[in-house]
């Protein structure tokens, strides 16, 4: 299977399994690093996730993945939590953090700029709304970003 392919396919298989152990698949990457292959699945539930989470989740994954014959040569499995700054994909995930900050990125630039930071407002029918801290709302297709991370709130 081509390498750009992998994420999408592993994503199919495991969500299931993350939907019956009630977490959220939040990102799946396939890269190298280090001269060799790691396949790398963000995991989060509500709460967070513990060490013993991904231990348990990295061994019914990767046996399924296995059995789907996905990737034909050797890699590394990694199972782990997206961190304080997190990606964030979908609507949902948008919904989610709502009243959170955020760095966002667009593909094209909107109104001149590309990259935007401000608190999630909140996320309808495909529409970010952010709030840029100086009072303005703008609002971002979703089908526009590019990349879109939590800010660490560091409690400043």
């Amino acid at each position: 299977m081509n390498s750009r392919a992998v994420p999408e396919t592993v994503s199919k298989i495991v969500s299931p399994i993350l939907d019956r152990e009630g977490m959220d698949l939040v990102d799946v990457q396939f890269l190298r690093d280090s001269g060799s292959w790691v396949l790398r699945v963000f995991i989060d539930k509500p709460g967070g996730i513990s060490l013993d989470d991904c231990t348990r989740i990295s061994h019914k994954i990767g046996d399924v993945i296995e059995v789907e014959d996905v990737i034909a040569h050797r890699y590394r499995l990694e199972v782990s939590s997206p961190g304080l700054d997190r990606v964030l994909k979908k609507e949902a995930d948008f919904q989610r953090f709502s009243g959170k900050k955020a760095r966002v990125q667009t593909r094209e630039p909107l109104a001149g700029r590309r990259n935007y930071r401000g608190k999630i407002v909140g996320c309808e029918q495909g529409v970010l709304a952010l709030d840029d801290l100086q009072g303005n709302v703008i609002r971002l297709p979703l089908h526009l970003i590019e990349k879109a991370r939590l800010e660490i709130d560091l409690g400043r």
